[in-house]
C-alpha cells in the first residue's frame, strides 16, 4: 500500500536528508513539502507548496496524508529575537500538529535532547513546552525525536558542530554518552522506519534510540 507524506522544514538539515530518503522510498507515492521559497527539487512524486507559515491553517487540506514529518526549527541567533524563535519552534510546530490531528495523520517531529518545560535554558524550555502541547492533542500517532548535536552539511557555520567530530571519542562511554553527536542521515532514517511501524499513541525517542533504530536492518 502506497502512502502520502507531508514535510515541513524540507530545506533544513534533517528535512533535506528526509526528503531525499523519502524520494528513494517506493512506499511513498506522493511527497508534499511546505517551504517559504522555491527549491531546486524535481521529482514526479514531489509537490512543492510555497506558503506563509503564519497562515498555515489556510493549507489544512494538505495535511490529509498518512505521515506528517515536522523538521521545523531555528536558533535564537538566526531568528534574532526570542519571540521569533518561539513562533517557529513552538507555534508553527503546534499549529502543524493540530492540522495533522484534524485529519488524523501520524505526526513525527524533531525536538532536542534535554527538552524540558522547566529547563533553565530557553531553547530546551521551548522544546519541552511544545512537546507538552503536542501530547495534549488526540493524534493517532505522535513520535517525538530528541537527537543530540546534529552533524551534517549546513549553510551556516556552527562552532559546536565544528568541534564535535574531533571530540567525539569523549562521548563513547560514561555520563556523556547520551550527548554523543548524531548524523542527520541517521535521524532521517529512524524517522521513516518509525513512521512505518504505525504504532499508536505517543512515543519519545532519545538520541541513543534514534541511532539504534537507524542501524537496524
Amino acid at each position: 500500500m502506497t502512502k502520502k507524506a507531508l514535510i515541513l522544514g524540507a530545506t533544513g538539515l534533517v528535512g533535506k536528508a528526509l526528503t531525499s530518503l523519502l524520494l528513494d522510498d517506493e512506499t511513498y507515492n506522493k511527497i508534499h513539502i511546505l517551504v517559504r521559497n522555491h527549491t531546486d527539487l524535481i521529482n514526479n512524486r514531489l509537490v512543492e507548496h510555497i506558503i506563509d507559515f503564519n497562515q498555515l491553517s489556510n493549507h489544512s487540506d494538505l495535511f490529509g496524508v498518512d505521515h506528517v514529518f515536522c523538521c521545523l526549527g531555528t536558533t535564537i541567533k538566526k531568528a534574532k529575537t526570542k519571540e521569533a524563535f518561539y513562533r517557529v519552534d513552538h507555534d508553527y510546530v503546534y499549529e502543524a500538529a493540530k492540522l495533522a490531528d484534524k485529519h488524523q495523520a501520524s505526526f513525527l517531529v524533531i525536538s532536542s535532547i534535554g527538552a524540558n518545560p522547566n529547563s533553565m535554558f530557553y531553547y530546551s524550555r521551548v522544546k519541552g513546552e511544545v512537546e507538552q502541547s503536542l501530547q495534549k492533542l488526540t493524534l493517532p500517532s505522535l513520535y517525538i525525536f530528541q537527537p543530540s548535536l546534529l552533524l551534517g552539511e549546513r549553510k551556516e557555520f556552527r562552532f559546536g558542530e565544528k568541534i564535535a567530530t574531533p571530540l567525539s571519542k569523549l562521548f563513547l562511554k560514561g555520563p556523556l554518552f547520551r550527548y554523543k553527536p548524531i548524523h542527520v542521515q541517521q535521524v532521517a532514517q529512524a524517522m521513516i522506519k518509525v513512521a512505518k511501524t504505525s504504532l499508536k499513541g505517543s512515543h519519545i525517542y532519545s538520541s541513543e534510540k534514534i541511532e539504534k533504530i537507524a542501524k537496524e536492518k
